[in-house]
């Protein structure tokens, strides 16, 4: 398929649709996660487990979040797949093809660059101990010239493709997750809002009702937002909804919903419309207590902003170079790779 056919097939989809198993609750997470840290690096700098008062004015500042964009999404999981089944990590194909030649055709705009990482336990832990304790892949993911990303996770390998120059937005909800993949007692959802105003509402909405997710960190008009509640059982149909100042109203994502619980469709067609404007807003707790949607294990949940104190060990961090070579280096003992590029 060549680059025209690609690009063009891909504006066809509805932003944040699920479409061939993209993006799916890894990908999300990941690019949540890494949302929420461009929007307010500073907040979360307990968890780091490196000294930020090092990083640069602009690696501790507020950038606006990366949008979803489907085509990076797709080249940067098949890198995670093809480094997970050759078992390395590089730029780099398995079969030579550098990356540029690999990126540019899934991408329309004009710079383009990459984070690889192996073996963190998860989407969280790679962005926050890995990537953002390394000046050049921190330097990536707070690049302001970045506006676009997709997310490759296969196993314990992770990809980040960025991009700038698309034109991709504006969305004001640029992606959003939940947390753990499969609840049993609560959930928890994460998402940013971007506008030049707070929401008038910012919410979850499932076939139970429309719950007000409240803010997280960073500022009403560019932070990140969250909500706990309970999970539910069986599948769980959600999406982010919002109501702008203006009185604009949309959702993540534009198309039906994200869902979650064991063995259920990572999308749906149909949405709840709880939240349309003369529904009304629930306050309360939630959907339904349940015995959760499966029987597995809980999975990660974020530590609380407030958790333990900033740790002064340092990490193995080096400058980047030259934005057209490959930079390896190793963070606590586990590898890590950024590369960046532009087009004349």
């Amino acid at each position: 398929m060549n680059v025209v056919t690609t690009i063009s097939l891909l504006a066809l989809m509805g932003y944040g649709e699920v479409v061939s198993g993209q993006p799916s609750y890894s990908q999300r997470s990941l690019h949540t996660f890494t949302n929420m840290i461009r929007v307010d690096p500073m907040a979360w700098k307990n968890e780091y487990p490196c000294n930020s008062n090092s990083w640069s004015s602009s690696e501790r500042s507020a950038k606006d979040p990366l949008y979803y964009h489907s085509g990076l999404t797709e080249i940067a999981q098949l890198h995670s797949e093809d480094m997970e089944s050759g078992g390395f990590m590089s730029h780099d194909s398995s079969d030579g093809t550098s990356f540029s030649a690999r990126v540019w055709p899934y991408y329309e705009g004009n710079t383009i660059g990459e984070n690889v990482a192996y073996g963190y336990s998860d989407t969280w832990s790679v962005v926050v101990d890995g990537w953002m304790c390394s000046s050049g892949h921190r330097s990536n993911i707070m690049e302001s010239d970045f506006e676009d990303m997709g997310a490759g996770v296969e196993a314990h390998y992770y990809t980040q493709d960025f991009g700038g120059g698309a034109s991709t937005g504006p969305y004001p909800v640029a992606m959003g997750t939940h947390t753990p993949e499969r609840p049993l007692q609560t959930v928890t959802f994460y998402t940013t809002w971007n506008s030049s105003q707070a929401p008038a509402l910012l919410a979850v909405e499932t076939p139970d009702g429309c719950l007000e997710m409240s803010e997280l960190a960073g500022e009403t008009s560019q932070g990140a937002w969250s909500l706990e509640t309970d999970a539910g059982s069986g599948c769980v149909a959600y999406r982010f909804f919002y109501e702008a100042a203006d009185g604009t109203t949309g959702s993540l994502p534009t198309n039906g919903s994200y869902q979650y619980g064991g063995s259920c469709a990572l999308w749906v067609s149909d949405v709840s419309a709880q939240c349309e404007p003369g529904t009304g807003v629930d306050t309360g707790t939630g959907a339904d207590t349940g015995t959760g949607a499966d029987t597995g294990e809980e999975e990660w949940q974020r530590p609380p902003l407030d958790s333990n104190t900033l740790e002064t060990t340092g990490c193995a961090c080096t400058s980047a170079q030259a934005h057209t070579h490959a930079l390896s280096l190793v963070l606590l003992g586990i590898p890590l790779l950024i590369r960046r590029r532009r087009n004349a």
